[in-house]
């Protein structure tokens, strides 16, 4: 059987070529899986970063709350061990 000119010019795939080809469309699938990620995912980030805040805002009033709870607590048992009750 003849070969070609091109297809004698032709290398054989080699381990190492064919791990440096799968690495460069991991990397080129990768990168577009996470661009179309972040396009799909822009509209919901206002929503998420005001639930964000209002989760902190939440945590910030709770936290004062059992502040002020616990200083009330405070007022009211340190009479009551004062008088014996």
């Amino acid at each position: 059987m003849a070969t070609s000119a091109s297809e004698a010019s032709v290398q054989p795939l080699t381990l190492v070529m064919l791990v440096g080809e799968l690495e460069k469309l991991r990397k080129d699938v990768t990168g577009e899986l996470t661009a179309s990620m972040q396009t799909a995912l822009a509209p919901i980030q206002a929503s998420l970063q005001k639930i964000t805040d209002t989760v902190a805002t939440h945590t910030a009033t709770i936290t004062g709350m059992e502040t002020a709870l616990s200083a009330h607590s405070d007022g009211i048992t340190t009479p009551e061990r004062m008088t014996g009750e």
